[in-house]
C-alpha cells in the first residue's frame, strides 16, 4: 500500500498544474477611433480577441475571464463615452 501511495504522489507531483479560470465569450462593438485602445484594454484584462468584423463600427468577439467582465465594461464605457456595447 505504501509503495502505491508513494508512486501516486510522485505522479501527481510531476503533472503540470494550471488554474481553472471560467471564461465567457462576448461581442464588443466599438467605434473605429477606439479600436487600438480597446485591444490594449482587452489584453490588460487577460482577454483574447478571437474574431474581428469591420463594418459601420468594429465588432470584436472576445474571450474573457468572467472576473474581468465588469471592469472591462466600465473601462470601455469610459473610453467610448458610453458608445461601446458588450453582449
Amino acid at each position: 500500500m505504501r509503495a502505491y501511495d508513494d508512486a501516486a504522489k510522485a505522479v501527481l507531483t510531476a503533472l503540470p498544474r494550471t488554474e481553472k479560470i471560467a471564461r465567457r465569450r462576448l461581442l464588443v462593438t466599438i467605434p473605429y477611433a477606439a479600436y487600438d485602445q480597446t485591444q490594449r484594454l482587452i489584453a490588460a484584462h487577460h482577454g483574447t480577441v478571437e474574431r474581428k468584423e469591420f463594418a459601420v463600427d468594429v465588432t470584436l468577439e472576445v474571450r474573457l475571464p468572467e472576473a474581468h467582465i465588469a471592469a472591462l465594461s466600465e473601462a470601455l464605457r469610459q473610453l467610448t463615452s458610453g458608445r461601446a456595447s458588450l453582449r
